[in-house]
């Protein structure tokens, strides 16, 4: 896989990589579809104030929907968040649904 379409994070770490990013693009590389993220669950299961409580296979989640402005009316996404077992896995979108979202999650 070439530098190009692999990247660490934090940005350019070789030895002690904390987090784990995966981003998921359409076809033609050019567009974001989804994005989804793991780290250590400490201090991340909270509920925010928007966020709606959601089952992912047993596990409590949130989704907290992305709002749309006069630029973006189309905008359906969101970001969902749950822990399952240790790892806290955030999943982020401007284009999928809350109901795919969960599906992928799933």
């Amino acid at each position: 896989m070439d530098s190009e379409h692999h990247k660490t994070y934090p940005w350019n770490e070789k030895e002690y990589i904390t987090d784990f990013r995966l981003h998921y693009m359409e076809k033609n590389d050019k567009r974001l579809m989804f994005g989804i993220g793991e780290k250590k669950a400490f201090g991340h299961s909270e509920k925010m104030v928007n966020d709606k409580a959601v089952n992912i296979n047993g596990y409590k989640g949130y989704f907290s929907a992305f709002k749309a402005s006069k630029n973006n009316e189309n905008l359906v996404g969101g970001i969902l968040r749950w822990v399952q077992k240790d790892p806290y896995l955030e999943m982020d979108s401007l284009t999928l649904t809350e109901e795919q979202m969960i599906n992928i999650a799933k």
